[in-house]
């Protein structure tokens, strides 16, 4: 197996991982994972582009508000350039949702095995 296509079995096999702790905490309901079903894992972003995010779901509470989770089960720890393209692409997502007068009170997380490291 080459390299990238090991880095997209991680990838898929962490998405998997996230969605059942995710749900064991019974504090969500994640039923949706990109590999599965793509559209409810997309929002909309300030260009017109469309993004993708691993599991989606929503709280278990009053609101049920959406949720959207970004997985890395990466090797390395050099997650500081992906962390800050994720941290665009949620403020991007938002802003977009509010311009056209839809705030739906989004949340975002971001889920890895592997420390981040900023530089």
């Amino acid at each position: 197996m080459a390299a990238g296509e090991e880095q997209q079995e991680r990838g898929r096999e962490g998405a998997y991982f996230a969605q059942q702790w995710l749900e064991s905490t019974t504090r969500v309901s994640a039923p949706w994972i990109v590999y599965e079903a793509p559209q409810m894992t997309k929002l909309t972003l300030l260009n017109g582009k469309q993004e993708s995010w691993d599991v989606a779901g929503y709280f278990e509470n009053k609101t049920k508000n959406l949720f959207y989770a970004e997985i890395k089960a990466y090797t390395s720890d050099n997650q500081g350039p992906k962390y800050r393209e994720y941290l665009t692409d949620c403020y991007s997502a938002t802003a977009k949702a509010i311009k056209d007068g839809l705030d739906r009170q989004y949340e975002f997380m971001w889920i890895t095995w592997h420390p981040c490291v900023l530089r």
